[in-house]
């Protein structure tokens, strides 16, 4: 991934369509990137083990994972705050 650019924190957009990449959205995490996850296109198991895999990884990396809707989920690094109203 990507170092963080000049103007301030980047966030990633990924609409898989398939199980590849799980792995780049952890990494965007490490990077310091906000990542949210659509993951409409796939099937409820491939969308399940994404979210899982990528959930897992957030928590490893002391970030957070908010639900959006039923197949969008944000994922933030440790040195942001998501905060709902």
């Amino acid at each position: 991934m990507q170092d963080l650019q000049p103007w301030g924190h980047e966030i990633l957009i990924l609409r898989p369509r398939g199980l590849e990449g799980m792995e780049g959205a952890v990494e965007a995490l490490q990077g310091h990137q906000s990542v949210v996850v659509d993951l409409g296109a796939l099937d409820a198991d491939q969308a399940q083990r994404y979210a899982d895999f990528v959930a897992g990884g957030t928590a490893a990396l002391d970030g957070q994972a908010v639900r959006v809707s039923e197949r969008v989920f944000v994922f933030v690094p440790v040195s942001v705050h998501l905060r709902e109203i």
